[in-house]
């Protein structure tokens, strides 16, 4: 509800109702009953901690630590966390069984969720992608307050929280190899809140700033006062981070995993996200050849465009939607 425009319901017989429910409590009969009767039942992101009373219940999932139960982000996690975070998903796993169908950004979650055991003939995949927001300029709202740095030289930026699975704490070696070792001076730019960066190590370190958390609105802006985009992230089912750094033409470094070549293809500068040493001698390289990483860069914003758009999405949802009702 959050992204939705105050005006989408407007003379369309749509009634929008917006309530809230956190986490796995219990939500009271009275909001439990607003999604009861229907033919269809659309969680845009599951899962649903209670029953819906529906026909069909079509689920969206978007989970990579339950398509991915194995995945390499645990290693960055202390021994407790890990049992608790195994256990949470867990629990989570069983209530997002209960749906009917399930839709899927990208081939790969399908694939894994087929090796978890879960029917490849209920999941379908509706492509996401970047908010149409990039294609309209006037929407764009400037960063709260000015950006700059105490040293010269290039500025890497990340969009994001600054949860375990993104890797963020290698971004110090990274900077370390950078200067020592390629002489590139460099700078990272970051919208994690005081706390993140604390918890990171970042807090001040002089090539180390964030403008703090940002809205939607401001993100254009946001990569406007970057010279590429680092991205190492070990554990995501779709992110556009990528796909909206290419269409502001800024260079993706990024994970070398599937779920960045899903999304990108050939138009973006990969490395080992667990290797400090393999991610600055990539980005010291691009930085190297201006025209190739000009040239990459070029080719990268065309591929953006040629990717699915907000209304393409909305079209995949109404033919999933009817799909699943004609079951």
């Amino acid at each position: 509800m959050g992204n939705l425009n105050s005006g989408a319901a407007e003379n369309t017989g749509i009634r929008l109702v917006a309530v809230d429910v956190h986490g796995m409590k219990r939500a009271p009969e009275h909001i439990r009953s607003k999604f009861h009767g229907f033919d269809l039942c659309f969680t845009v992101f599951g899962p649903m901690y209670f029953d819906v009373r529906c026909k069909k219940h079509l689920c969206g999932f978007a989970q990579a630590w339950i398509a991915y139960p194995r995945n390499r982000a645990y290693q960055v996690l202390p021994p407790l966390s890990r049992l608790v975070t195994r256990f949470k998903f867990s629990v989570q796993w069983f209530f997002f069984k209960k749906a009917d169908h399930f839709v899927v950004e990208l081939e790969h979650v399908r694939d894994a969720l087929d090796r978890r055991g879960y029917p490849k003939g209920r999941i379908s995949v509706v492509q996401n992608c970047a908010s149409s927001l990039y294609r309209e300029e006037n929407r764009w709202r400037p960063l709260d307050g000015e950006v700059s740095f105490d040293t010269l030289g290039i500025v890497l930026g990340f969009l994001g929280r600054g949860y375990p699975h993104k890797n963020l704490a290698i971004l110090k070696e990274v900077s370390r190899l950078l200067h020592e070792q390629y002489k590139l001076p460099c700078n990272f730019l970051f919208t994690l809140d005081k706390a993140e960066m604390t918890r990171h190590g970042f807090a001040g370190v002089e090539n180390f700033k964030s403008v703090g958390p940002i809205d939607m609105a401001q993100c254009p802006s946001f990569y406007q006062n970057i010279d590429g985009l680092v991205f190492p992230s070990v554990l995501e089912c779709f992110s556009a981070t990528p796909i909206e750094a290419m269409i502001m033409k800024k260079p993706v470094f990024a994970s070398d995993l599937p779920f960045v070549r899903d999304i990108c293809g050939e138009h973006a500068h990969y490395f080992q996200p667990f290797n400090a040493a393999d991610i600055a001698q990539r980005i010291a390289q691009s930085f190297a050849d201006p025209k190739l990483l000009s040239c990459m860069t070029e080719s990268a914003y065309f591929y953006a465009l040629s990717s699915p758009t907000a209304k393409a999405r909305a079209k995949g949802y109404v033919t999933l939607i009817e799909k699943v009702l004609n079951k």
